[in-house]
C-alpha cells in the first residue's frame, strides 16, 4: 500500500490533470499479483471542472455553483491495471470469451455487491457506478462509484472483492479519510 499526501494549491488545469491522469500522490495503491488496484477519491471541484472542461466558462463562481449543485464528495475511482501494461486487462487469465463477458457483467450489474465501506464497525454500500470499459486502448478499467451514507460517515478503509479477477481476493484500501484530507486545493 502506498499513501502519499500534499496539500497544494493548482490552477484549474493542473488540478483537472491531476486526477484525470492519477498522479501518484492521487491514490491509494495495493498490488496483487499480476494487477495493480488504485483508489482514487474524486472530489466535486473536480466534477465540476470536468463538466465544464471545454467550455472557456471556468470561473470560481461557475465551479463553486456546480460542485455544490451537482458535485458528490463521496465519488471515488477504482482502476484495475495489469502490470503488463500490453495486455488487454478484460482478456487476463480468461479462458474463453464467456469469462471475458462475465467480468463485463460484474464490473456493471454486480459491482455494488463487491466493494463496501467501512466506518468504524459499521458497512457502508455503494450509491452510484459506472464502468469505463478499456476496448484494447488503455491498458487499465475505471470503475466510479459514490458510497451510500451521510457526509459525516466517510469510509475509514474501503474493500473491494475482486471476483472479477482473483476469485474473491479482498483488495483492503486503508486511510482514505487521509488521502481525502491531503488533496490539493483547486485555486482560481
Amino acid at each position: 500500500m502506498i499513501l502519499s499526501g500534499c496539500r497544494k494549491s493548482l490552477t484549474p488545469t493542473e488540478y483537472f490533470n491531476f486526477y484525470n491522469t492519477f498522479q501518484p500522490e492521487s491514490f491509494l495503491e495495493c498490488d496483487s499479483k499480476d494487477l495493480v488496484y488504485k483508489l482514487q477519491h474524486r472530489p466535486s471541484q473536480f466534477q465540476a471542472l470536468n463538466f465544464l472542461k471545454g467550455s472557456g466558462d471556468i470561473s470560481k463562481e461557475t465551479v463553486t455553483k456546480l460542485s455544490d449543485s451537482a458535485g458528490d464528495d463521496r465519488l471515488y475511482c477504482l482502476r484495475i491495471e495489469l502490470k503488463n501494461k500490453e495486455d488487454d486487462i478484460l482478456r487476463y487469465k480468461a479462458e474463453e470469451d464467456a469469462d471475458y463477458y462475465n467480468r463485463i457483467e460484474l464490473l456493471t450489474a454486480e459491482f455494488p455487491f463487491l466493494i463496501q465501506g467501512i466506518v468504524g464497525e459499521d458497512t457502508l454500500g455503494v450509491a452510484l457506478h459506472h464502468f469505463e470499459r478499456a476496448y484494447k486502448l488503455r491498458p487499465f478499467i475505471n470503475i466510479t462509484f459514490s458510497m451510500a451514507g451521510s457526509s459525516d460517515e466517510l469510509p475509514d478503509k474501503i474493500l473491494f472483492h475482486d471476483w472479477v479477477f482473483q476469485n474473491g481476493e479482498i483488495i483492503e484500501f486503508d486511510h482514505v479519510n487521509t488521502l481525502k484530507r491531503n488533496q490539493p486545493k483547486l485555486s482560481i
